[in-house]
């Protein structure tokens, strides 16, 4: 307990610093500086419990942690290779000048690597993940931040316009992240039955089950019941409202139900719905465009998982598992000026795959292989999860034809080993091409991306 009172001032001061060069401004800086003071009986409610000393804390609090630095090998094209030794970026990521396009056209391929930055096949990026979390009583709350940067030497502050004769850098420091803020409540629990209330932030994912989506944020109210049944199974309902942008009032709502071990055949059926449209009160986005087709999205998802027994496969977990995604607005015409009138319902999207094995201690190791289908229309493009296309233009889905994180069908193979009981070493490949060849094909060609990333892990 003695390291943890110097370790909890140290987190909370480095993730002070870094946050001051972090990219968040909020649009009404006086309400932020305002509600900072509470009244005075907040100030002595939270008072009160920083004087508890921590070793008294110790049965309720728990700390965790892992440190994590990876290598990726990425290889995208489009006509043409748009990474190695031509390919470039979109933008300047350290001054935000946007520079001419890097798009895939004839005439301008010898001149990408003057309108762009370069763009290797290789990645490095440094990771520190640490979790807080603390149960006391019927209350509970939780908290995750994330420490994420490019490796390299320091990013240097200029444009190769003015010093094209400088040594540049990829690094940078001060990428932090708060990926779960959350506390909860218990309303009931009496054997049978639980129901909680949890009320902050966390990734969709972590609440919601899917392999191609759920990827964007919950920042909202969340409502959690399960039951149990002695013949039938366990039933559980999770129901949420989150904010999508305050500045416009549009939110969203979701909500996610199965039953897990059906009549103990070891069979899991999930369905989910989110609809990212109905909760946007004025039916604009922040650039005033009236009904915009980038939130006409409401996507449910069928999941089904059946648990294989682990005498059949060297004693070791194993598990099938399959989905069927559908975006019930895709089937609008409304899409018709970005597709001709064969693909106009290509709004579904599919996967499946096999896991097997699970990583505990020295010597373990898992292997999970998935297929994965996700159509252009099926999923919004901030939401998706999975292989994707690479984008390295960071083209969006409705600015150039249906092309973006979407449309894309292709394999993910990946393999976990522990070295130790903390060091472990995450091996992926991936590899992906147009699920549909006519969008952009006209103006960009055909698409495939491929990925082959290892990454280091000490858990603690």
């Amino acid at each position: 307990m003695k390291v943890l009172r110097y370790l909890l001032p140290m987190v909370v001061a480095v993730g002070f610093v870094s946050s001051v060069s972090a990219d968040c401004t909020s649009p009404d800086p006086f309400h932020d500086e305002n509600r900072q003071r509470d009244f005075e009986a907040v100030q002595e409610f939270v008072n009160s419990k920083r004087t508890i000393a921590l070793d008294q804390k110790d049965c309720n609090l728990s700390i965790a942690g892992d440190i994590r630095f990876e290598w990726a090998n990425i290889h995208e094209k489009r006509r043409n290779s748009l990474r190695g030794k031509n390919g470039c970026a979109r933008e300047d990521e350290i001054t935000h000048f946007v520079f001419d396009r890097c798009v895939e056209d004839d005439r301008r391929v010898n001149d990408r690597r003057r309108r762009g930055i370069p763009f290797s096949h290789n990645a490095f990026e440094v990771e520190f993940n640490l979790y807080f979390d603390y149960v006391c009583d019927r209350a509970w709350g939780v908290a995750w931040l994330q420490f994420a940067d490019q490796a390299g030497i320091e990013r240097a502050n200029r444009l190769c316009r003015f010093d094209r004769e400088g040594m540049f850098g990829s690094g940078c420091c001060g990428n932090v992240c708060l990926k779960k803020a959350y506390m909860g409540y218990n309303i009931i629990a009496d054997g049978c039955n639980r129901l909680d209330v949890e009320l902050g932030r966390r990734p969709l994912y972590t609440i919601f089950d899917s392999r191609i989506e759920f990827q964007n944020r919950f920042d909202g109210l969340l409502l959690k019941y399960a039951r149990r049944f002695d013949c039938w199974g366990d039933f559980f309902w999770n129901l949420g409202a989150f904010i999508v942008d305050e500045r416009i009032d549009h939110y969203a709502y979701v909500t996610e139900l199965g039953v897990l071990n059906i009549g103990d055949w070891s069979l899991d059926v999930r369905y989910s719905f989110i609809d990212w449209k109905s909760l946007n009160r004025h039916e604009r986005n922040r650039c005033g465009t009236r009904h915009p087709r980038g939130i006409d999205y409401r996507v449910s998802q069928w999941l089904v998982e059946y648990h294989l027994n682990p005498e059949y496969l060297f004693c070791l977990p194993a598990k099938l598992y399959g989905a069927f995604l559908w975006n019930h607005s895709g089937h609008r015409t409304r899409f018709d000026d970005f597709c001709d009138h064969r693909n106009k319902r290509k709004n579904h999207g599919w996967y499946a795959g096999f896991i097997i094995g699970e990583v505990c201690h020295e010597g373990d190791w898992a292997l999970d292989i998935t297929y994965e289908v996700v159509q252009a229309f099926s999923i919004p493009d901030s939401d998706v999860s999975g292989i994707g296309g690479g984008n390295n233009l960071l083209d969006q889905s409705f600015a150039t034809f249906g092309r973006g994180r979407t449309n894309f069908k292709g394999w993910r193979f990946e393999g976990l080993y522990a070295l130790t009981d903390n060091l472990s070493l995450d091996a992926s490949f991936e590899y992906s091409t147009q699920e549909n060849k006519r969008f952009g094909r006209k103006h960009f060609g055909r698409h495939s991306y491929s990925k082959f990333e290892l990454e280091a892990i000490y858990a603690f």
